[in-house]
């Protein structure tokens, strides 16, 4: 395709109206995005435009002088493709067009029509939310709290109804808020399936607009418009999917557009705390603690944490001098350009580097060694069995064949003996009082 500078022209306005501009070439994604599904009559009535400046079909003809229904046709074409939106002030149907992003790569990528038509508009918004940011990343991570224009929100069931907690930090106070919902695809999930990086994660009905967002993309059949109620069924669908909850953050918490619901392995916004390290951008109001009474170690929450953010820390059982040298957790790890993750997507890693429970990382059945052991020397063992029944439904018949490598990577052995892990193993299997028998049924 040969360059086009018009559209070029159009990126750089872009750009430079959202203050985002660092140079643009016709390689980079700005161009490249709007390149084949702008064409030239459509780019002549959007130099008319201004960001996030309301102006109804009569005004921008006025200003482009054109005949109002061509500017109409051209106005109709832009709304389709995801990079204009509407939005009704006044009566009036006003069009405008926010940054790139949030705003409008997330647009373009909502039309699966024209993704599957030019696969590279995936690559696009990848590579934008990558070489952009990172620029911001330094900004983003000073100071105490650093700066933040995308929020993670926390799981409904596990925010506490009373009145200490903030209502501005439940996905609950902008449902009820909405005067219109509507869910679509994840833009960042369906990006990297075009660029045949599939995370497998749920793509399709995850992610929400409000209100004249919401309205905009349902008449254009990216999305389609629900109930409060359904929209509750898609949040819980999305925690059980183990999703985690984001929301843009650039307009403040009552100028909420949009709910994500984002995995760390395809999410560009979660990509700045596990890619750079930056996870100051994406805080939420909220921090997680561990209660040392109650934990057993089994390695769940670290498991299931969309950002890698939590990881077991150091081995306690060690005699090595160095031990004590390495960092014990990930937010202790300086924050620099050298501790930039760039493989976060393949190098995750439940324990830190100096960590523990090699039990658990040698056991072909990936059991959480460590958390049943705890469970047993507190005599629950009904818990502990349920613990190895999550990754092994047959403890009994696997802990007299198996060949103990867990008791092989122990770390006691370092001191003196391995844990006999294996016949605690066993004994839990014993020990636990079994299941009720199901009910006979007849046939």
């Amino acid at each position: 395709m040969a360059n086009r500078p018009n559209i070029l022209k159009l990126a750089t306005k872009i750009s430079l109206e959202s203050m985002t501009y660092t140079g643009i070439t016709y390689k980079d994604s700005e161009y490249r995005i709007l390149a084949p599904i702008v064409d030239d009559d459509m780019c002549d009535v959007m130099m008319h435009m201004r960001l996030e400046t309301n102006r109804t079909a009569a005004e921008i003809a006025r200003r482009c002088k054109k005949d109002i229904a061509f500017v109409q046709q051209q106005l109709d074409k832009l709304v389709v493709t995801g990079i204009v939106r509407t939005r009704t002030i006044n009566g009036e149907l006003c069009y405008y067009y926010p940054i790139w992003v949030p705003g409008i790569m997330e647009g373009i990528l909502s039309n699966r029509e024209q993704c599957d038509r030019y696969p590279d508009l995936g690559c696009c918004f990848e590579e934008y939310t990558r070489k952009r940011l990172e620029v911001l990343v330094p900004t983003l991570n000073s100071g105490k709290q650093g700066m933040s224009f995308m929020r993670v929100m926390p799981v409904m069931s596990a925010v506490e109804n009373n009145s200490r907690t903030a209502s501005y930090d439940e996905i609950a106070t902008l449902i009820e808020n909405a005067t219109a919902i509507s869910v679509g695809p994840c833009s960042c999930r369906r990006s990297r399936r075009l660029m045949g990086e599939g995370c497998g994660h749920l793509e399709e009905d995850m992610c929400m607009y409000l209100n004249d967002n919401a309205i905009n993309f349902s008449k254009v059949g990216a999305h389609r418009l629900v109930s409060k109620e359904e929209a509750y069924e898609i949040l819980k669908r999305a925690e059980d999917n183990g999703l985690v909850h984001e929301i843009n953050q650039t307009d403040g918490f009552e100028g909420t557009t949009a709910i994500c619901n984002c995995c760390g392995c395809s999410c560009f916004a979660l990509r700045i705390a596990e890619m750079f390290r930056s996870k100051n951008a994406i805080r939420s109001n909220f921090v997680a603690r561990v209660d040392k009474e109650k934990c057993v170690a089994c390695g769940q929450c670290v498991e299931n944490c969309q950002t890698n953010a939590l990881r077991l820390g150091q081995k306690t059982c060690v005699n090595n001098p160095h031990i004590s040298d390495a960092y014990d957790t990930d937010r202790a790890i300086p924050w620099d350009k050298k501790s930039y993750n760039v493989e976060y997507r393949t190098n995750r890693s439940d324990v830190m580097e100096s960590g523990t429970s090699p039990c658990k990382a040698v056991c072909p059945a990936h059991i959480p060694v460590q958390g049943y052991i705890k469970l047993a020397s507190e005599g629950r063992y009904t818990e502990a069995l349920e613990l190895i029944k999550k990754e092994n439904p047959f403890p009994a018949v696997c802990g007299r064949i198996c060949n103990k490598a867990c008791e092989e990577a122990c770390s006691r052995g370092i001191v003196d003996s391995s844990v006999a892990i294996d016949d605690i193993k066993k004994f839990i299997a014993e020990k636990a009082p079994p299941a009720s028998a199901a009910p006979t049924t007849w046939l």
